[in-house]
């Protein structure tokens, strides 16, 4: 991956972080809604700043090939999901945890790989 195409995933990251995190589960909100864009009185969670971060990057022209949602258990044992992008020989990953971008070998956090979302669907396959 060139240093252009890092800092276009920073910059995807840093300002989606930018949205606030919010958990609790609105009022009228659908039961387990994933967006891809702040909806007023709604919950904003790690899972809808990976499809974010998925959606900013198709449009900067970024192939959906390569962008993966990916789920794995956090340090502490909750569900985690975060963006990753392929570049043929590592996937970058753009998590709201983290500032910066970084290899999926080399999570900041104790993560457990279990989940990745099948290119061109809304599956996901195992991590083994």
């Amino acid at each position: 991956m060139t240093p252009a195409q890092l800092a276009d995933l920073q910059s995807v990251n840093d300002s989606v972080n930018s949205i606030p995190y919010i958990a609790a589960t609105g009022i009228d909100e659908p039961y387990d809604a994933w967006i891809d864009a702040p909806e007023a009185g709604w919950s904003f969670e790690c899972r809808d700043y990976a499809i974010r971060k998925a959606k900013l990057l198709v449009e900067r022209g970024w192939s959906a090939a390569s962008i993966h949602n990916i789920l794995c258990y956090d340090e502490l044992g909750d569900f985690h999901s975060v963006c990753g992008v392929d570049d043929g020989a590592e996937t970058q990953i753009l998590d709201n945890r983290v500032p910066q971008v970084y290899p999926k070998s080399s999570p900041p956090y104790s993560y457990r790989w279990a989940w990745e979302q099948e290119t061109g669907s809304t599956e996901f396959r195992a991590i083994s």
